[in-house]
């Protein structure tokens, strides 16, 4: 299964992740960098080539999965972390 996250800013642009693929049957801890300059949207003819426009103000969030089948994917943890350190 690969999988992929996308959001929505103020203005209302898409911005969607690199996908990663999640291997069946095993649990992976996994991460998308909102720093990184690897977005992709509709004003650059989704390429994979933008930063995260937009990113103080997200209006939604969207977990976009690829697959051709059905499957079960098992959601443990969710977070969501600034850059700055954080203590435990």
């Amino acid at each position: 299964v690969s999988l992929a996250v996308a959001f929505t800013n103020a203005t209302g642009e898409f911005f969607e992740s690199k996908q990663i693929k999640i291997p069946l049957n095993s649990w992976k801890k996994i991460a998308f960098n909102v720093e990184a300059k690897d977005f992709k949207a509709a004003k650059n003819s989704w390429e994979h080539r933008l930063p995260l426009e937009g990113k103080d103000r997200i209006s939604r969030i969207f977990f976009l999965v690829y697959s051709q089948r059905p499957f079960t994917l098992y959601v443990d943890d969710l977070s969501f972390v600034t850059n700055k350190a954080v203590k435990d």
